[in-house]
């Protein structure tokens, strides 16, 4: 389930005209202000989801 969230994650980050990555859990202070695409990883124990978000559109891929 992990090479399918991280094989997503690398087909979506070539479509956004900048990208940054963060590895922690602890956004940087401008977060909201950026207009970049992203990523979030989410877990709830019995599948994985991700949540792409960019500018004011989003999109949920449920991975169950």
């Amino acid at each position: 389930m992990r090479k399918l969230l991280l094989l997503l994650l690398l087909l979506f980050l070539p479509l956004s005209a900048s990208a940054e990555v963060y590895l922690s859990t602890a956004k940087p202070a401008d977060w909201a202000d950026r207009d970049l695409l992203r990523v979030t990883l989410l877990e709830t124990g019995r599948s994985d989801a991700i949540l792409v978000e960019c500018g004011t559109e989003a999109m949920l891929i449920d991975g169950g």
